[in-house]
């Protein structure tokens, strides 16, 4: 029974963090591309939908919507950033395109 009962929790713990990380994928894959011409970033479409169809349940709704909402919302952002805030950015937008492997080759 102990067993059982650790199991259920161990499950019910388990589901927010699968959430909580498809909704940071989401806002990380928005802004990356919302910074693609900012940051002079060359993304690789098929890539992009590597990573979705791998990384993320058919059935998620919420998904494309977290997307979206970075990729409008961001360029005002980015429009308000320092010259030394948009470089910090756009370095780090470059390194997680590099980990989430959807930069173009070449």
């Amino acid at each position: 029974m102990k067993m059982i009962l650790a199991l259920a929790i161990a499950a019910a713990t388990a589901a927010p963090t699968l959430a909580d990380d498809l909704r940071d994928l989401a806002r990380a894959l928005g802004e990356i591309m919302a910074s693609e011409a900012a940051c002079e970033l060359k993304l690789d479409p098929e890539a992009i939908r590597k990573l979705i169809r791998t990384k993320v349940p058919a059935d998620d709704l919420r998904f494309m919507k977290d997307v979206d909402n970075q990729v409008v919302l961001f360029p005002g952002r980015l429009e308000d950033m320092t010259d030394a805030v948009k470089a910090a950015h756009c370095e780090q937008m470059g390194r997680l395109a590099v980990t989430l492997q959807i930069l173009r080759e070449g």
